[in-house]
């Protein structure tokens, strides 16, 4: 009867991540933006979890630049950070070296990459990593759903994002972003739809 209940909450604890993650994928588009130091904000996202990451021996490169300010959603693009330094740190279980360089690649564009010298990623895979529940993670480690919340913020701010890796060896994510851009449409996905229609259920009849 307890191992019943362990495997109920367990299962319970599951499905409100998900629900959890699906919703922060509906509200991901619904900050204000406004004018930021990236850089600030990436020294930030490190700062969470740096400490997790010397538990567990990992190293950190750091090569951030001195950029000029950004007119973008600061809670997204921490958001961004967030998840890919927690997929590269989820990449090195048994140590390693995570790297994050910022730059201004021109007058209107900034560049982060952030790569680690993980598991990587097969190639037949790479052109499904960012599908909405999509994940290379073992059964029960995340939802699928953290770089598909990368993807559409980076489109939303009409930047651009691609990712290069090697199985056994790492991979590196290269994001480049305007500086000021319109606020770019992003078409809906069902998941999106369904995820609105939790936070915002239409009135009864």
């Amino acid at each position: 009867m307890r191992e019943d209940l362990t495997i109920a909450r367990d299962e319970i604890a599951r499905v409100q991540e998900i629900i959890n993650a699906v919703l922060d994928f509906a509200r991901s588009g619904s900050s204000e933006r406004e004018w930021f130091d990236l850089r600030q904000l990436v020294e930030q996202t490190v700062a969470l979890l740096r400490k997790s990451m010397a538990t567990r021996d990992v190293e950190l490169d750091l090569e951030l630049g001195h950029v000029p300010p950004i007119h973008a959603e600061r809670g997204g693009l921490r958001q961004v950070a967030l998840n890919l330094l927690t997929n590269s740190f989820q990449a090195t279980p048994d140590g390693g070296r995570i790297g994050i360089r910022l730059w201004q690649a021109d007058d209107d564009v900034v560049a982060l990459s952030i790569s680690d010298t993980g598991q990587g990623i097969p190639a037949e895979q790479i052109s499904r990593i960012f599908n909405p529940f999509y994940t290379t993670k073992a059964p029960g480690e995340g939802t699928g759903l953290g770089l598909s919340i990368v993807y559409t913020t980076i489109q939303r701010h009409g930047g651009q994002i691609h990712v290069e890796s090697t199985p056994g060896h790492g991979t590196t994510f290269h994001i480049r972003l305007p500086r000021e851009s319109a606020d770019e449409p992003v078409p809906p996905t069902p998941l999106t739809a369904a995820a609105e229609e939790l936070l915002y259920p239409p009135p009864p009849v």
